[in-house]
């Protein structure tokens, strides 16, 4: 039994009973308790946006289960690669569904892979990275439709990949980004129009290799 649950039961007992059977110095010390545990206090939290920023990763992270994406929250900066996904599907229940835990992050020093997540629906909880040094791969997300939640990314050190995202048909999350370093390629999304990776170019400035995006455009 979780600790606040405990208090709040013995609370309930104190307040029924009142102070013949347990005292009211021992009513006033669980009312305190409780009062820690009340809906506004992180104390026995399971959220891992609760987490404080501040955390920093020296190595290569990589992640393929919800618990796994949690267990970063409140890191500002990986090192080197972070890496969301897997070709070795995880169990039912333990898939990555969303990167909210990531809130903090703002700095990958090497590559960002986000791939495989077939029930990852969008990238809400990056909206604070700003800078990847390496390069960034977003493929084979099979329910995913844009990009929101690259909001606040504007630095890519090396290329950019978007490729093989079925269900991709917005890409303007990435509207922020101010430089590629070497080259970007969209490609393969079967419902985004090549209008739309027109259209991104033409406001980044940031020329697009790559073409068979098979979607519609007005």
């Amino acid at each position: 039994m979780k600790p606040c649950l405990q208090v709040l039961r013995l609370y309930n007992f104190a307040m029924f009973w009142g102070r013949d059977k347990l005292g009211w110095m021992t009513c006033a010390t669980l009312g305190l308790s409780l009062a820690a545990c009340s809906p506004g206090s992180t104390e026995d939290s399971d959220d891992p946006t609760n987490v404080p920023c501040g955390s920093t990763r020296s190595g290569d992270v990589a992640v393929n289960t919800q618990a796994e994406v949690d267990a970063l929250a409140g890191v500002t900066e990986i090192k080197w690669n972070l890496e969301i996904g897997t070709s070795e599907r995880p169990a039912e229940g333990q898939e990555v569904t969303s990167l909210a835990a990531l809130r903090c992050l703002r700095v990958v020093g090497g590559e960002l892979s986000i791939y495989d997540n077939d029930l990852l629906p969008s990238l809400q909880g990056l909206e604070n990275l700003q800078t990847v040094e390496g390069s960034v791969y977003i493929f084979n997300q099979e329910v995913m439709t844009s990009l929101d939640g690259l909001d606040g990314l504007t630095t890519v050190g090396e290329e950019l990949f978007v490729y093989y995202n079925p269900s991709l048909v917005d890409i303007s999350g990435l509207n922020q980004v101010e430089s590629v370093g070497l080259s970007a390629h969209v490609y393969g999304n079967d419902s985004l129009g090549q209008c739309q990776v027109d259209d991104w170019s033409a406001h980044t400035g940031i020329s697009v290799s790559g073409s068979d995006n098979l979607g519609s455009c007005p």
